[in-house]
């Protein structure tokens, strides 16, 4: 059976990317540094930010150019093993060495029928158990080269891609039309408050009912059974935190204690490989069952009486807390904020009546998008049924 690298051939290449350091960046480059960050799953993240490397460090590097077409793969970074096709780009571009680089012998295979492979289910579940590591779990590039992947005749390749190519464009347009909610409460929470943006009163750790606390610590083999934990990877794409498909841990009364959320607790993420995600704020619904945090979140109980919960949450996902947890977050190889992070984050208090009914705008906003989320992920598992249709069985 044909391997993954097999569909580069003769006139391809199957490599990873450069090891390319904060160092080697520079402003005034003309390389473009295609980061994992880039790599969506079926879909080039082109908004994101890009830094650049000058022509000298592409040399001294040997850098392999990235060319529009080329399949990239992340071997890192949840999803592992996710893949995307370059677009042409205003600029040449180099890659991260996290990220393998196919690029494929068309008498052999199409790019968008190996893309799709790739994130298939049965595909990621060969993937996942190449996978390596704890801490920072990846796939090495021999390992994602030799998985056995089923190569069809390129007609019926093409086939599969154009089905599967109009069932994304569908899913694309449902997630733009849910994202657009995000767009609206901003720009709600500006028209409202934005006069109160000069006028900072306090800082967040001065509204707290409690201490700020990060949460419950616990190796990745112990979840399972017993009480949901709200994960970091939950916060990440919605306002109102989805409570219905948690991961769960067995842990004391004691823990639990704790740990534990109620409703109208404020969740943030401490960590990210990508800098936007790191601060993100989320708030926990009303509860069926006790629920706990693990230790890539930090929780804030906010003064009620001071601070209606929706209305921090609008401004820590106003351009203006997005821009001021950036200002103090703190990057390496990963994007981090700390609890001091919160306790200074600057902080005005309107009247409570005005928080009140911004609460109710995020309240009717949340609804609409609980429907159309309904709707969005029926596409979504269209879309999956699909990917297993036409691979299951193969891969």
């Amino acid at each position: 059976m044909p391997t993954l690298q097999d569909v580069a051939g003769d006139t391809g290449i199957f490599t990873d990317g450069n090891w390319i350091l904060s160092e080697n960046m520079d402003a005034n480059g003309k390389y473009g540094v295609i980061q994992l960050k880039h790599v969506g799953i079926g879909e080039f993240l082109a908004y994101k930010d890009f830094n650049f490397i000058n022509q000298k460090t592409f040399n001294d590097l040997r850098c392999t150019e990235v060319l529009p077409g080329d399949v990239l793969i992340s071997r890192m970074a949840d999803p592992i093993g996710r893949a995307c096709i370059v677009p042409q780009l205003p600029f040449p571009c180099v890659t991260a060495v996290d990220v393998t680089i196919v690029r494929i012998d068309k008498s052999i295979a199409e790019p968008e029928f190996i893309m799709h492979l790739c994130n298939s289910p049965s595909m990621r579940e060969k993937i996942d158990r190449a996978v390596r590591g704890t801490t920072r779990a990846r796939i090495t590039r021999t390992e994602l080269g030799e998985l056995e992947i089923p190569l069809p005749l390129l007609t019926e390749q093409k086939r599969i891609a154009s089905l599967l190519a109009r069932a994304d464009r569908l899913r694309s347009l449902r997630r733009t039309a849910h994202d657009l909610g995000e767009s609206l409460l901003q720009s709600v929470f500006l028209e409202m408050f934005g006069d109160y943006l000069n006028k900072i009163e306090c800082q967040f750790g001065d509204v707290l009912e409690i201490p700020l606390t990060n949460g419950f610590f616990e190796k990745n083999d112990k979840y399972g059974k017993g009480t949901p934990i709200v994960w970091v990877d939950n916060l990440y794409h919605t306002n109102i935190i989805d409570t219905k498909n948690l991961r769960r841990v067995q842990v004391t009364q004691k823990d639990l204690e704790k740990y534990a959320v109620i409703e109208g607790d404020l969740l943030f993420t401490r960590s990210s490989l990508v800098a936007e995600g790191v601060g993100r704020a989320n708030i926990v619904p009303k509860l069926e069952e006790q629920t706990m945090f693990e230790s890539h979140v930090i929780r804030a109980r906010v003064d009620k009486k001071k601070l209606n919960p929706f209305f921090a949450l609008g401004l820590f996902r106003s351009q203006f807390g997005i821009s001021e947890m950036m200002k103090r977050a703190k990057t390496a190889t990963m994007t981090t904020i700390g609890q001091d992070t919160l306790y200074e984050f600057p902080c005005m208090l309107p009247p409570l009546s005005l928080q009140e009914e911004f609460a109710g705008v995020v309240a009717r906003v949340e609804s609409l998008r609980g429907r159309m989320g309904e709707s969005t992920r029926q596409v979504e598992g269209l879309f999956e049924s699909l990917l297993a249709e036409a691979f299951d069985g193969h891969a």
